[in-house]
């Protein structure tokens, strides 16, 4: 017998389909599947997702499970014999493919994770990835140089410049410019990941977020990361593409050889200035750290990543000596140091990037997982049960907000 909160998601998902929201409509019944695996009305709608998607045998499989499930549903019947019917799924163009990966717009580490998630996504689509972190990075010089580069070793040998010798003259989406920056804004709805699956356009451009979570369940079987977990890809990822540059990797690797190795260290990852804007009673949430920091032993140093002047200094006048951190650029008012007049922002997107790094070279970690930050550093190392957060990964869960849904 269906529960209310699986009747429930069901009819969201089928009001999504009805509007033409695809996404939303999957991300709801994915998220079903998760808490029941077997449940046939979910099934039913990640198959008309995948039919409309132009997924012929993606389509035809989940109308087959929906009916494993409940041989009695007449609708999951009906959309199998459609999709049979239909003409199978075109043959992606034996030319070579591009996807130009934007930037987000958003905090470092969100940004990264859309790059992520965009190079997850031209692997299974069979696209050459192209960064170009332009305008609308908050980490950018200000020129039209690609801003990934400024952090990451090159993914791949082209740049925005090459592309007018590519021959991409058909586009995805529609109306974007392949030759200059979009700076599409990071509240600007645009094509989720899903999407850019089956699009044949020599050319497609990632300016909205891409989270490794909502490609997982479309990653073939082709592919090496077909289902496996997601700490799994996103470790593969990390692993792949991001390499920082020289002068970065030096500043990692002597902060580590200098201060944390050869010493028992936990990375503490707090956040404060413009988090206390979107993350209810965050004050009260950030002394919850004490208590467990409290008790450990004495011997123990703390590796601290904040952006907040205000809690490094806190921690130190807490627990002293013990606290170590990078020299980094801070602020000291309810405004994000990237949001701050004056403030170098190639610098603090290195400084940044430097101390995720530094973190996954300690022994264990604590973080709020409602950062970017914090749920990156749990979930690229494999801490052997050595991590802790306390607030659930948003790395972990799709974010529905961003495709549309809106809780009444």
């Amino acid at each position: 017998m269906e529960s209310t909160t699986s009747k429930n998601a069901i009819r969201a998902a089928n009001e999504a389909l009805m509007r033409g929201n695809l996404p939303l409509a999957d991300l709801i019944a994915q998220e079903l599947l998760r808490a029941e695996p077997g449940n046939a009305f979910a099934f039913n709608v990640v198959g008309i997702v995948a039919a409309r998607l132009g997924s012929r045998d993606e389509a035809i499989a989940h109308f087959k499970r929906a009916l494993a499930a409940a041989p009695y549903l007449q609708t999951a019947r009906d959309n199998l014999q459609s999709a049979t019917a239909a003409l199978p799924s075109p043959h992606m163009p034996k030319a070579d493919r591009y996807l130009l990966i934007e930037a987000w717009g958003s905090g470092f580490w969100a940004d990264v994770n859309h790059a992520l998630g965009s190079l997850l996504l031209a692997e299974i689509t069979g696209r050459t990835p192209i960064t170009s972190w332009g305008a609308n990075s908050l980490f950018s010089d200000g020129s039209s140089n690609d801003a990934f580069r400024f952090f990451f070793r090159p993914v791949s040998d082209l740049t925005r410049a090459d592309i007018p010798k590519l021959g991409a003259a058909d586009i995805f989406p529609p109306g974007k410019s392949a030759l200059r920056d979009n700076a599409v804004k990071m509240r600007e709805q645009g094509p989720a990941g899903i999407y850019f699956l089956n699009r044949p356009e020599t050319l497609a451009v990632s300016d909205y977020y891409v989270g490794v979570i909502d490609l997982l369940p479309w990653i073939p079987a082709s592919h090496a990361m077909h289902a496996k977990p997601i700490d799994n890809i996103y470790r593969y990822l990390k692993e792949k593409y991001l390499q920082p540059v020289v002068e970065v990797a030096d500043d990692i690797e002597n902060f580590c050889s200098t201060r944390i190795r050869g010493r028992q260290t936990i990375a503490v990852h707090v956040r404060g200035s413009d988090k206390v804007t979107e993350f209810i009673g965050l004050d009260r949430f950030n002394e919850s750290y004490f208590a467990l920091l409290d008790a450990e032993p004495h011997d123990t140093q703390i590796f601290l990543l904040t952006e907040d002047a205000r809690l490094l200094q806190a921690f130190r006048e807490r627990y002293g000596a013990r606290v170590i951190a990078t020299d980094s650029l801070r602020t000291a008012i309810d405004t994000g140091p990237h949001n701050v007049a004056g403030m170098d922002k190639m610098r603090l997107g290195r400084e940044v990037l430097a101390d995720v790094f530094i973190a996954l070279e300690c022994d264990r970690f604590l973080g709020n997982g409602r950062s970017n930050v914090s749920a990156s550093i749990e979930i690229l190392k494999d801490w052997k049960g050595n991590a802790r957060l306390l607030a659930p990964s948003q790395l972990r869960e799709p974010n529905l907000y961003l495709h549309g849904f809106r809780q009444v």
